[in-house]
């Protein structure tokens, strides 16, 4: 009563709460002054109050006989009211949760609660029924307030299940769209971190291609003076300056470039590019001339590439990674997948990238030198195969997650 009192002062359902609590005193007040009367206690409140308390005399003939009776139904019915509106709220909530659409789940609740007010109706209408045959006299049956009120109560439970249940689904519906935030905000973070990284790489490879383009190599040749055909024999009478620039520098280093070089009889041996130098003296040959430093800056960076792709955190799994390596293998030329054969086997950390992404999967054969192949005796077969690169890359990968 205290708390439907302060709802009313603040304007809260003041209509509702007024009847309600006019239905309550009234009920308690009858009952209060039945009691003042069979206790004894009117004449002692007329000792000190000058007010007359009398019921009439049909009300407390009707609750000296009904009045215990009145009690126990009153109890009854308000709990079994209860009961049975729990039930019935619960029911309410399985079929609102098999709902799919807020216009199926209203419709369906509203269905409910007009099911759960002609049940409470018809639970009222019994109750006066049992009374009345109970009482064994209609006409003296006289306030059923109570039973009233266990209805109306009733009836305000079941408006706040389903105003609990409305809530819950509100919350569900609110709850779901903070995850589809949240996961749209993860998905717009992996792309700004997947977009930060590859502009990192476009960067580094746009800055490869101009370490290719600065390589520049200058050598004389001889013209005929009939055929204008150039020649590399420097005992002619023209001598021409030539000038080769970029990716033309790898091809001609390899199988054009005049080498000398003297053997165990400090005699000088000319070879005509690194090709024939490896022919002659294997691996041991690459580090005999002074050729390979030229390319040194250039490897540096690549494998400075190869080394940012592998050991990103923005990009997981070797599929990812390799689809990045594909693109920088994409831009190496033949001659320069031949050099990258052979400075790969004096500094492992680069080997190690090249046989796991098959970096070198375009190399022909028939460009390497004499003694030098696509075996097992120089790289692993995944330097070469892209499918075993895979295998091997997933057998490490779930031996790592087991």
């Amino acid at each position: 009563m205290y708390k439907d009192t302060t709802q009313i002062i603040q304007g809260k359902d003041t209509a509702g709460k007024t009847v309600y609590l006019l239905k309550q005193f009234c009920f308690f007040a009858v009952c209060l002054l039945y009691l003042i009367e069979k206790c004894g206690f009117r004449e002692v409140i007329l000792s000190y109050v000058n007010i007359e308390i009398t019921l009439p005399q049909i009300i407390c003939d009707f609750l000296t006989i009904y009045l215990y009776k009145i009690i126990i139904l009153y109890i009854a019915f308000y709990h079994l009211l209860l009961i049975l509106l729990l039930l019935c709220g619960i029911t309410i909530y399985y079929y609102m949760s098999q709902r799919t659409t807020n216009r199926e789940r209203a419709t369906t609740g509203f269905k409910s609660l007009i099911i759960l007010i002609v049940i409470c109706i018809l639970l009222f209408i019994i109750g006066m029924i049992g009374t009345w045959i109970w009482a064994d006299r209609p006409n003296e049956f006289g306030d059923s307030a109570g039973v009233v009120n266990a209805l109306f109560s009733a009836l305000a439970f079941a408006g706040v299940i389903y105003a609990i249940i409305l809530q819950k689904e509100e919350l569900e519906d609110q709850r779901q769209v903070m995850i589809d935030q949240r996961e749209e905000m993860e998905q717009q973070n992996s792309t700004m971190i997947r977009q930060r990284f590859e502009m990192t790489l476009f960067q580094m490879l746009n800055l490869q291609q101009e370490l290719i383009g600065a390589l520049k190599h200058q050598y004389a040749t001889v013209v005929t003076p009939n055929t204008n055909v150039v020649t590399p024999n420097i005992n002619e009478e023209r001598h021409v300056d030539r000038v080769i620039t970029g990716r033309e520098v790898f091809q001609y280093m390899y199988i054009k470039k005049k080498i000398c070089l003297q053997d165990n009889q400090h005699d000088t041996i000319t070879y005509k590019g690194m090709k024939a130098v490896l022919a002659k003296y294997g691996q041991t040959g690459y580090n005999m001339s002074d050729i390979p430093p030229i390319f040194d800056h250039y490897f540096r960076h690549l494998y400075r590439i190869l080394k940012y792709i592998d050991g990103s955190q923005d990009v997981t799994g070797w599929e990812a990674k390799y689809g990045y390596i594909c693109i920088v293998r994409g831009q190496l030329s033949r001659y320069e997948l031949v050099w990258l054969y052979f400075n790969s086997l004096f500094y492992p950390k680069i080997k190690r990238l090249v046989e796991k992404y098959a970096l070198l999967k375009n190399l022909r054969n028939d460009y390497l030198a004499e003694g030098f192949d696509l075996g097992p005796e120089w790289y692993q077969e995944s330097a070469f195969n892209s499918d075993k690169a895979r295998e091997i890359a997933l057998q490490q990968e779930n031996s790592v997650d087991n």
